[in-house]
């Protein structure tokens, strides 16, 4: 071998263990030996410092915040996103369906998983934290309510790198509906500097708890931004093969779309939940349910237990993907959950939205008429869904498309804001001013 060649074997080797793993082929004994590079295991080789970290755990933050990943993006704004593997397949999924790159954290152990809330909670609060010391960013966003929001925003403090929390504001008023996301949602408003809060009802709510106005603005909610950004695309092959699968379950029949799987629904709640929709699929003839079932092995033993499969007006699938879900959504007509977002994109698309919750914190579908609470009652949920099925009226006045969680614009006003905030100048969107002895309504 030349002086050359040796060079060139020994450089192209190092470029492949900086990049991962190389296979070394030894001698003509044919034996395989495998080096490992010290960074293949490191998350954090290669990521930029500085700029803004959004974290995720979950597939609805990954929905929410995905508008304003690509708005960051497209202004050449150093953004890192980074799944805390909350939910560990769901998330995976939704990213690899926005086509979004992301820094993992080590995943959640399923010991961890089984000491419930506090275990999951201390293992992102560790490994957050040391994401924030690698990365060093100048802003931590969090979304929502999850335990990833709450303890990201923790550590954004402890770390003092400002906080920005997108859907600020949520209020029951009941720390156990929803539970544990009406606390967590209080506690990520104390760091926050920039409260981006969907709606007037959601920023009076910061308010009442002495949250200055001056970290508030109100932008609408970022779910709509990935609503409408959905329908604009070719539809996918997979939604035209559910809803065709739909249609042959019962021909002409009227889709009703259900999803459950909150904590405070597990067990019993559940059970009564599920009695209810078997309630309607026996007095509403034409009525074909489709059920996409979460993966928390809680939600599914309950629904394999329930709804033994004899019944063919009854669809059941698995988790719909994020870039599937918009097109099923936008024929159904009824939907019955215990979801938040699909509260905030049925009522953006005109449809009639049973909630099946004690209390919600978005009470703006409720206001304009498009959602009824129903709680998990399994006779008031059976007598509500029928009403709504066949009495026209009822059907008519709540399949109305109203707008109260914004036009689809919000990742536009959350950028500059976090743009202007990271320079140490104003926004243009200015935060609105709130005398103060403003009165607050509703959540009292």
């Amino acid at each position: 071998m030349s002086g050359v060649q040796a060079r060139l074997m020994i450089a192209v080797m190092v470029a492949i263990i900086l990049a991962g793993v190389v296979h070394i082929a030894v001698g003509g004994d044919n034996v395989v030996k495998f080096i490992t590079s010290p960074f293949a295991s490191d998350p954090y080789w290669g990521v930029p410092k500085g700029g803004i970290v959004i974290v995720v755990g979950t597939r609805p933050e990954v929905i929410k915040v995905a508008p304003v990943v690509r708005r960051l993006k497209e202004l050449q704004v150093q953004v890192t996103l980074v799944n805390t593997n909350q939910q560990q397949i769901m998330t995976m999924q939704a990213l690899q369906r926005f086509n979004l790159d992301a820094v993992h954290l080590p995943s959640i152990p399923a010991s961890v998983f089984a000491e419930g809330p506090a275990g999951i909670a201390a293992h992102i609060l560790d490994s957050t934290n040391t994401m924030l010391q690698r990365l060093l960013p100048k802003i931590i966003v969090v979304q929502g309510d999850t335990t990833t929001a709450m303890v990201s925003a923790m550590a954004g403090f402890y770390n003092n790198v400002s906080v920005a929390h997108v859907e600020a504001g949520l209020r029951t008023g009941d720390f156990q509906n929803p539970f544990p996301e009406e606390f967590h949602r209080r506690v990520v408003a104390i760091p926050a500097s920039m409260n981006f809060a969907p709606t007037p009802r959601s920023r009076k709510a910061l308010l009442r708890e002495n949250v200055s106005y001056k970290k508030i603005w109100m932008t609408g909610n970022t779910v709509v931004d990935n609503l409408f950004d959905s329908l604009k695309k070719p539809v996918p092959a997979a939604a035209t093969a559910l809803l065709a699968r739909i249609e042959a379950a019962h021909p002409g029949g009227r889709m009703v779309l259900v999803t459950m799987h909150r904590r405070e629904s597990f067990e019993q709640h559940m059970e009564d939940m599920c009695d209810g929709v078997l309630k309607v699929l026996e007095r509403v003839p034409d009525a074909v349910v489709l059920l996409p079932v979460h993966t928390n092995p809680r939600v599914q033993a309950t629904i394999k237990a329930k709804f033994p499969g004899n019944n063919k007006r009854l669809v059941i699938s698995g988790p719909l993907e994020a870039d599937i879900f918009p097109f099923i959504l936008k024929e159904a007509k009824l939907v019955m959950t215990d979801s938040g977002g699909v509260q905030e994109e049925g009522v953006s698309l005109g449809k009639a939205i049973m909630v099946m919750r004690e209390a919600t914190e978005r009470p703006e579908g409720v206001e304009v008429g498009n959602a009824v609470v129903a709680g998990r009652d399994k006779h008031k949920i059976e007598k509500l869904a029928v009403e709504i099925l066949t009495d026209k009226a009822v059907f008519d006045r709540m399949s109305q498309t109203h707008f109260p969680y914004g036009h689809g614009n919000s990742s536009i006003v959350i950028c500059d804001v976090m743009i202007a905030h990271m320079n140490g100048v104003e926004s243009k969107y200015k935060p609105e001013w709130a005398p103060p002895n403003e009165p607050v309504v509703g959540h009292q």
